[in-house]
């Protein structure tokens, strides 16, 4: 199933990165930043009343994911304090420590978190995989549930939602200087993913069995020699989700901001202009 997801999300993207080339040479206004290009692609294709649909669902979609982003990274916090700082208190914390970093104007001005980010996913998966063979002694033989409906449609949820990147793709091809190779960087991107994602979860899995949490940091707190270990990957986890939450985010406040016709500038205390936006009417 990673594999068949990975390989349709693949395809969609290379599609909406061919879509935007082509709307670029048929009208040439495509060739400037544009802040709604995913809306813009489905009012060429089937009208004006498309592109309004587009950006309903893109909102809900992003909004939704950054939130469980949310939840994921208050729930670390929390794991690497020992409990000592409460997931509720830590939602609130964490929403006014990440606000700043979505002033940012568009994925062009903010390129290091994807540096950051990909630094952060690859390092984590390669200590854990390691952390499997270290801990494996501890666990010894265990057994493998059987797979009903219900646990297979969690996983394919699941599994939908690590994929679930295809609203941030034209922005990010957007802000390229060479927009034609987007279809490259996906398949690039897709190859480095499978790389990572198959090992991981055939070991994983292979590792723990039935014994597996929802959190693999808190599985691995449960061997003293790997707490350290598993504390940093929880700081390398928390500092990936943050600046995934702050990429996929993007997209929404663009759209915003172009509905709002909010000022083009780099970096803005966009609360303050929307606020003035707003006022207005």
């Amino acid at each position: 199933m990673i594999i068949i997801c990975g390989v349709n999300s693949l395809y969609a993207g290379m599609i909406l990165g061919w879509c935007w080339n082509i709307m670029q040479e048929s009208w040439p206004e495509y060739k400037k930043a544009n802040e709604i290009p995913y809306p813009e692609m489905a009012r060429r294709a089937v009208g004006n009343w498309m592109r309004y649909t587009i950006m309903v669902f893109l909102v809900i979609s992003q909004v939704g994911t950054c939130i469980v982003y949310l939840v994921l990274i208050s729930k670390h916090i929390e794991g690497a304090s020992s409990g000592k700082l409460k997931f509720c208190y830590m939602m609130i914390l964490a929403l006014f420590l990440i606000t700043p970093l979505t002033w940012f104007r568009a994925p062009r001005n903010f390129w290091f978190m994807a540096i950051i980010d990909v630094f952060c996913s690859t390092l984590f998966i390669l200590l854990l995989l390691i952390a499997f063979f270290i801990d494996k002694e501890r666990i010894g033989p265990v057994s493998y549930p059987q797979p009903t409906f219900s646990s297979f449609t969690v996983s394919f949820g699941s599994l939908m939602f690590s994929y679930a990147g295809g609203g941030v793709y034209p922005t990010i091809q957007n802000d390229m200087k060479n927009r034609k190779l987007f279809p490259q960087s996906v398949f690039t991107g897709f190859l480095l993913i499978f790389i990572l994602y198959i090992p991981f979860a055939i070991l994983g899995y292979a590792a723990y069995g039935h014994t597996l949490g929802n959190d693999i940091t808190e599985t691995l707190m449960k061997n003293q020699n790997l707490k350290t270990l598993a504390k940093f990957l929880q700081v390398l986890s928390l500092a990936q989700l943050t600046t995934t939450l702050v990429i996929y985010l993007n997209p929404t406040f663009q759209l915003l901001e172009y509905l709002l016709e909010c000022p083009k500038r780099k970096y803005e205390l966009y609360f303050v202009v929307l606020a003035k936006k707003i006022n207005r009417f």
